[in-house]
C-alpha cells in the first residue's frame, strides 16, 4: 500500500474512483481521459484495478493486475568473530532495498539472493534490531533480528615497553573494549 500508481487506459471522464481488487485507491486525480493517479491501498497478492465514472466499470483483463509484494523478513543474522560485515538471511528481499541497524542506516549493502544480504557493521557498541526495508515494506522486530555489538578493541599501552629479544615474557596489555573471547598476536603470531 501506499503506492503511486499512474493508470492508462480510454475514456477516463468526470468523477472517478479506482479499486485495487475490493479496496479503493486514494489521492485519485484524472490527468486525462487516458491517463490518471492514484495512491495504492494497503493488501497482499495479485489483484484486478478497476476504474469506476458515470460511463460504468471497465472490465477486469490480464493487463489491469497489480502486484503487491510481500514484506521482508529476517530469520537470522551470522557474522564469524571479529568481522567488519553481517550477513542477515530472511525471504522476500526483493527490489532496491535498505537497511538498519537501530536508527543507523548501513552502508556496503549487497544483496546476494531474496534470502541473503551482506552488510557493513556500524562502528558502535549496543544492542540493535536490524531492519530491512524492501519493495513489500519494512520487516518486523523479532528476536533473530536483535544484534549486539561491541566496539572493536583498541589498545593503549603495553608492558613492558622495552625491546625483548625472546618469547615467553609476561605482557599486560591495557586498552578498551576487550569483551568476551579475545585473541593476542604479536605481528602474526598468536
Amino acid at each position: 500500500g501506499g503506492t503511486k500508481v499512474t493508470v492508462f487506459g480510454s475514456n477516463f471522464a468526470g468523477t472517478v474512483s479506482v479499486r485495487f481488487g475490493a479496496k479503493p485507491a486514494t489521492g485519485v486525480r484524472v490527468l486525462s481521459s487516458s491517463e490518471l493517479a492514484a495512491v495504492s491501498p494497503s493488501g497482499s497478492g495479485i489483484v484486478h484495478v478497476t476504474v469506476t465514472d458515470a460511463g460504468g466499470t471497465s472490465k477486469t483483463t490480464l493487463t489491469d493486475r497489480f502486484t503487491y509484494a510481500p514484506a521482508p523478513a529476517i530469520s537470522s543474522i551470522t557474522r564469524a568473530l571479529g568481522a567488519t560485515r553481517a550477513t542477515i538471511w530472511g525471504r522476500h528481499f526483493l527490489g532496491p532495498l535498505e537497511v538498519y541497524f537501530g536508527a543507523r542506516k548501513a552502508s556496503g549493502v549487497r544483496v546476494i539472493s531474496t534470502s541473503e544480504i551482506i552488510a557493513l557493521l556500524p562502528h558502535r557498541s549496543g544492542a540493535f534490531y536490524v531492519t530491512v526495508e524492501a519493495a513489500g515494506g519494512s520487516s518486523n522486530k523479532n528476536p533473530a533480528s536483535r544484534i549486539s555489538l561491541v566496539a572493536a578493541p583498541t589498545v593503549i599501552k603495553i608492558t613492558p615497553n622495552r625491546p625483548l629479544r625472546t618469547g615467553g615474557h609476561k605482557v599486560t596489555i591495557w586498552g578498551k573494549n576487550f569483551v568476551g573471547a579475545v585473541r593476542v598476536y604479536f605481528g602474526t603470531e598468536k
